[in-house]
């Protein structure tokens, strides 16, 4: 089925032939398996590939590359059959359609367990050096291009859908109350994918019935579900006076992803608390007690969003494409950050965990 449904992909020969672009190639992979990346109660097959596309194309745009092609590996839990694999397939369609990038080949064997995927990525970046973790300089502003938090509390409120209690009392009442009510929100979630707008969930509620304000808790689940990978403008890579010194993608939580790129940079830094932008809802709700929602902003992973360390001589100018949440310390400094009055505590350490 895969080769019939990818007839340009040159799958039936041992490898893959690909003419290389000019400038420098880009290799990068990831994993996922079944209850340890994802559960198959909350996600399907095909989100799950939108996923790991999502996740493969993130790590080039983190380089400030262009995807071009990928291979792709299936383990099939026993039993797996035409449907599964037309669910595969169907993700691995959503994917090539909304990244452009094209599909090499790959391999499929039998699990002994449940499922497990991988998939191996090529990128270019067009002639271009690429962007690295370690050219962040002191002064330099650091730039998160989206918001964050949204994919982890995607997760607590599926936790609370399927399990009863969303982890947060706030985020709990987003969800339908009556099991019927929770159940047309579990289904409507099943059908999200990349593909899946703002209007598109409005419509899918209209069509449902569900209460007003389920729109939003839908995209807080499509964030985690089916998260989409996000690019920086080329203009910022290379703009006069406001160069892109270093970058990352977000996948392990931000307060992970920064001391990853203060340790390439060997520099320190400094987040502030009261301009991190969470998705409008989380604000709206007020959504916790205490620092969960500064918990929630720096541990939320798979988010696919660039925080890049950004060269310029206004430290106040906000990047069109993003939002300053801090700057480049010295090394002696640490890692950070402040509450808005000025006083600097250590950034709690910590990130996201893979567990289900």
């Amino acid at each position: 089925m895969l080769r019939e449904s990818f007839p340009d992909a040159g799958i039936g020969d041992d490898a893959a032939v690909i003419d290389p672009p000019a400038g420098k190639l880009l290799f990068a992979a990831d994993a996922a398996v079944e209850n340890v990346h994802f559960n198959r109660g909350y996600s399907t097959l095909s989100q799950v590939i939108q996923k790991l596309i999502s996740a493969n194309v993130s790590d080039i745009f983190a380089m400030g590359g262009e995807p071009l092609r990928l291979l792709f590996t299936a383990g099939l839990a026993p039993g797996a059959g035409g449907e599964e694999i037309a669910a595969l397939v169907e993700g691995l369609k959503i994917g090539r359609r909304v990244y452009g990038v094209e599909i090499a080949g790959g391999d499929t064997v039998l699990s002994p367990g449940g499922y497990f995927f991988n998939i191996a990525i090529l990128g270019s970046t067009g002639g271009k050096d690429p962007l690295a973790r370690g050219g962040a300089r002191e002064g330099d502003r650091l730039v998160l291009g989206g918001n964050c938090g949204g994919s982890k509390a995607g997760l607590l409120l599926l936790e609370g859908l399927h399990r009863g209690g969303g982890g947060n009392r706030r985020l709990e009442q987003l969800i339908p109350r009556g099991e019927k009510g929770r159940r047309a929100v579990r289904e409507a979630a099943a059908g999200l994918s990349l593909l899946t707008g703002r209007e598109e969930l409005e419509d899918i509620c209209r069509e449902r019935r569900l209460p007003p304000g389920t729109g939003k808790l839908l995209d807080l689940i499509k964030q985690h579900l089916v998260p989409l990978a996000v690019k920086i403008p080329e203009r910022a890579e290379k703009g006069e006076g406001a160069q892109v010194h270093a970058l990352i993608d977000v996948s392990d939580g931000l307060a992970r992803d920064l001391r990853s790129l203060c340790a390439e940079s060997e520099t320190g830094a400094v987040i502030y608390a009261d301009r991190l932008p969470l998705p409008p809802v989380l604000r709206e709700r007020d959504a916790g007690e205490g620092d969960f929602l500064l918990q929630l902003a720096l541990s939320s992973g798979e988010e696919y969003i660039p925080l890049a360390a950004v060269g310029g001589r206004d430290e106040d100018e906000t990047p069109p494409w993003g939002t300053v949440i801090g700057k480049i310390t010295p090394s002696g400094e640490g890692i950070t950050w402040s509450g808005g009055d000025g006083k600097r505590a250590a950034l709690p350490a910590g990130g996201y965990e893979h567990r289900f």
